[in-house]
């Protein structure tokens, strides 16, 4: 049976109504509004700080250059390499270390990175290191002679190589390791660098590093580095006119560091107008990664 109002009621439901429904809209038409303001204001706020990220890396990276640049223009720096490219060259006749020896010498760095690299590489990647022998078997008298003294004869333990000043062996090269080492250390570690390297501009040999790693003593040129973003860096250096030059390499997976993301930055070396070598800088990860995860203005959650 179908319901019967009276006019006062019907007239009361139509009032009703009438006023309900604008009210309704416009309650919709707010909270779309005040939504849309929301969000933008969320958009905002995260370009804001991706602007802002943005502006901290690029700062950094201009220090970064600076840093190469005043580096690779030191008095100190264009002679060490400058002595440590010659007594490079000089390492084996000084320590009478002769081509039969050398094999003796492989043989015990060979254990090195049978055992203390592949053991920290299987722990850092959940892997077995791929089969060493190859990059111990193409290494260089030079390569093989200078890694010996200075990671296999080397006591610290690995990761801490750098704590060696100098080698027990009586050449022209491990005088100046003591003499510029330290220092050069003391520039990485304030500075947060993971690794400094001198590279002859002629051979590509790395003459110097402060860590010490595989790449140690070996030629970008036609080592087993030779195709990776280090040597790609000391290439575009290298091939530099200019003292003023800086150069960048993307981040890439590196296998003396155990396959963790490393960037390099180079700059050349000129001493009396000639090219004499090339800086270069393994980039500090952990400062760029320190920039990225502050989470102020992010709340608990956000992330750049």
């Amino acid at each position: 049976m179908p319901l019967k109002f009276s006019l006062r009621k019907k007239l009361l439901i139509a009032f009703l109504f009438v006023g309900i429904v604008p009210f309704a809209v416009m309650a919709v038409v707010s909270l779309t509004k005040a939504k849309a303001t929301l969000q933008y204001q969320a958009f905002a706020q995260m370009q804001s700080m991706r602007d802002v990220k943005k502006g901290q890396i690029e700062q950094y990276l201009l220090t970064i250059r600076d840093q190469a640049l005043s580096f690779s223009e030191n008095h100190m720096i264009t002679a060490a390499m400058a002595e440590f490219s010659e007594a490079f060259e000089s390492f084996l006749s000084e320590n009478d270390i002769a081509s039969g020896h050398v094999g003796d010498l492989r043989a015990q760095l060979a254990t090195y990175y049978d055992q203390d690299f592949s053991n920290a590489y299987t722990e850092q990647n959940d892997v077995r290191a791929p089969d060493v022998s190859s990059i111990v078997n193409g290494l260089d008298d030079h390569a093989v002679a200078l890694q010996y003294h200075y990671i296999k004869a080397n006591q610290n333990p690995l990761g801490s190589k750098d704590k060696l000043n100098r080698a027990g062996d009586s050449s022209r090269y491990s005088e100046l390791h003591a003499s510029y080492h330290p220092t050069i250390r003391n520039f990485l570690d304030r500075f947060g660098y993971y690794d400094i390297f001198l590279v002859d501009t002629n051979t590509g040999d790395i003459v110097y590093s402060v860590f010490k790693e595989l790449d140690f003593a070996t030629s970008l040129k036609d080592g087993p580095y030779a195709r990776t973003n280090f040597a790609e860096a000391f290439r575009k250096a290298n091939a530099a006119a200019s003292n003023d030059t800086v150069v960048f390499t993307d981040l890439k997976s590196y296998y003396p560091s155990y396959e963790a993301p490393a960037g390099f930055v180079a700059s050349p070396i000129f001493k009396d107008g000639n090219k004499i070598g090339v800086l270069i800088f393994q980039f500090p990860l952990d400062r760029l990664n320190a920039i990225m995860r502050t989470r102020a203005g992010m709340g608990e959650t956000g992330e750049t």
